[in-house]
């Protein structure tokens, strides 16, 4: 049994806290370079979103399996 190859995890290099000043947009960018399709808490399915009010944002992303 030998493998096949290594596996690329996603992997999301953000900040745990971000400061939203009034009137500032703070854009969210989960992309990766790979095909992969996202779910955000806030029901986005696209790689970013743009955030406008305070709370808490989750992204999941979901990659397909390679051979």
């Amino acid at each position: 049994m030998g493998r096949k190859g290594k596996k690329r995890i996603p992997v999301l290099d953000l900040e745990d806290t971000y400061t939203l000043c009034p009137t500032e947009v703070i854009v969210l960018d989960a992309g990766q370079s790979f095909q992969a399709a996202y779910q955000w808490n806030t029901g986005s399915v696209q790689p970013s979103i743009e955030i406008v009010q305070p709370g808490d944002y989750a992204v999941t992303v979901f990659a397909p399996c390679q051979d």
